[in-house]
């Protein structure tokens, strides 16, 4: 598949400036952000949240949350206002468009863990371990938001199809030292994933291979739904 890399700048200029007057986007960029604040100021008699687990709670949620409903809700929104058929018809490919807005979402995301892990300063984290499984986990997330978005009707329908994928990608991880049965689905959810290798317990090799399987995959039906749409 051609890759037009003049198309994708002209994409992502646009993609970028519509994200940023998106109220809903603006909500759901500044959620996580709220969250981590108000845990970081809850106080249990003289102590208050570890550090740690306020940006686990935070990183979690922002992940789960910010790739695939903001990338579903800027293809969604493509379609309501008839732009994503033109772009078809212009010779735009199913690649171009996934990078282009796939680039802004992923901007979005890591500005957002940035001020998490400000407003946190975990002690866990290790920026060689940290960046390269936060950049990956996202573009595994942005696979799905970007099905769900080519899927969907319109914005309003977003939430329907993304609201499993958020509590799959944010429930396991969350209850799986608690829970067997969600440490053993865990296993092969890419969120749980990247919180082994940042942390640097589990099966490496296994893990990398469970986050590529999801992007791989996530990738492969995009590209089928993108042309099933193309031609209808």
């Amino acid at each position: 598949m051609t890759i037009q890399w003049n198309k994708i700048s002209a994409l992502f200029r646009k993609d970028l400036k519509d994200a940023l007057k998106n109220t809903q986007c603006l909500i759901i960029l500044a959620l996580p952000i709220f969250m981590v604040l108000l845990y970081s100021n809850l106080n249990f008699g003289d102590e208050s949240m570890p550090s740690g687990f306020v940006f686990v709670f935070g990183l979690l949620m922002n992940l789960s949350i910010l790739p695939v409903t903001a990338m579903s809700m800027m293809i969604a929104e493509e379609k309501e206002k008839f732009t994503l058929r033109t772009l078809m018809l212009s010779n735009v490919t199913a690649a171009d468009f996934l990078i282009s807005t796939a680039l802004v979402v992923l901007l979005i995301t890591q500005a957002s863990h940035w001020v998490i892990d400000g407003l946190t300063r975990p002690e866990l984290v290790t920026l060689g371990r940290f960046l390269p499984a936060n950049t990956v986990t996202i573009l595994c997330m942005l696979m799905f938001g970007s099905l769900i978005g080519i899927l969907s009707k319109n914005q309003m329908s977003t939430g329907m199809f993304a609201a499993p994928a958020m509590l799959l990608f944010l429930l396991p991880p969350a209850f799986s030292e608690i829970s067997p049965g969600m440490a053993s689905i865990a296993r092969f959810v890419p969120t749980q994933a990247m919180m082994e290798i940042m942390e640097g317990v589990g099966s490496l090799g296994f893990n990398i291979a469970v986050l590529l399987t999801w992007m791989i995959l996530g990738a492969a039906f995009f590209g089928l739904a993108y042309r099933k749409k193309q031609f209808d």
